[in-house]
C-alpha cells in the first residue's frame, strides 16, 4: 500500500556481541552499499535491538515502524485499563521507540518490572552465559502482575517460552492482527524462507 519493501537480513549485533567486530561491520557496510543500489531512501526498523545498533552506523536515515505508522495515519489505537510496560533493554534509556509507541495506547502506564535486568536473551547470553539467562524471565514470571506488554519480539517470544502466558507485543495489537507468537525456531525458518524468494 506505501510502496515498503522488506529485509530479512540480521543487523549484525548478536555477531558483535560476540566479538566478531570486522565480520560485523564488513556484512553492515555490504547490507548499506545493496540498499543504496536499490534506491532505498529509509529504513524502518520494527526491532529495538537493530534500530540502536545500526543507527549512526549506516548512511540511510533510520526510523521507527511506530513513527512511520504515526506518519502514514496507520494503525489503531489500543486500549485498555493498564498498560503493564516491560521495556526492551536498548530502549530502557532514551525510550525513543516507546516514546512513539505510546502513541497509540490508551490507558494507565505502569513500570512495575524496572527491577528485571533482561529477558534473558540480551547480549548473547543464551550463549555466553546459559544459567544466567534461563533465570531472567523467571523473575518476569515471579512479578504480582498478571500481564505483560512489550515491543520487542524477542522479549515476547522468550517471556512467552518461559510461561508469561499474557504477554503481549504491541505492533500486532496497532495493526489489528491475531498473530500467533512463535515460540520454537519458526522465525528462523520464516526469514531464510522470504529472504530468498
Amino acid at each position: 500500500k506505501h510502496k515498503i519493501g522488506m529485509l530479512y537480513e540480521c543487523c549484525g549485533k548478536p555477531m558483535y556481541e560476540l566479538g566478531i567486530i570486522s565480520e560485523t561491520e564488513s556484512n553492515l557496510k555490504l547490507m548499506e552499499r545493496r540498499l543504496i543500489e536499490n534506491g532505498v531512501e529509509e529504513l524502518v526498523l520494527l526491532c529495538p535491538n537493530c534500530y540502536y545498533f545500526m543507527k549512526g552506523k549506516i548512511q540511510i536515515p533510520i526510523v521507527s515502524i511506530y513513527e512511520k505508522l504515526k506518519e502514514l495515519g496507520e494503525g489503531n489505537v489500543v486500549e485498555r485499563e493498564k498498560f503493564p510496560i516491560y521495556y526492551p533493554c536498548p530502549d530502557r534509556k532514551d525510550k525513543i521507540f516507546f516514546e512513539n509507541v505510546k502513541y497509540f495506547l490508551k490507558g494507565d502506564i505502569t513500570e512495575p518490572f524496572q527491577n528485571v535486568q533482561c529477558c534473558g536473551l540480551g547480549g548473547c547470553a543464551a550463549v555466553k552465559e546459559p544459567e544466567l539467562s534461563r533465570e531472567m524471565p523467571k523473575q518476569l514470571i515471579a512479578s504480582d502482575e498478571k500481564e505483560l506488554y512489550t515491543y520487542c519480539a524477542s522479549c515476547i517470544c522468550n517471556v512467552k517460552r518461559n510461561g508469561y502466558e499474557q504477554a503481549y507485543h504491541f505492533l500486532p495489537m496497532i495493526l489489528g492482527i491475531n498473530e500467533r507468537v512463535p515460540l520454537g525456531i519458526q522465525t528462523i525458518f520464516n526469514r531464510a524462507k522470504y529472504r530468498f524468494l
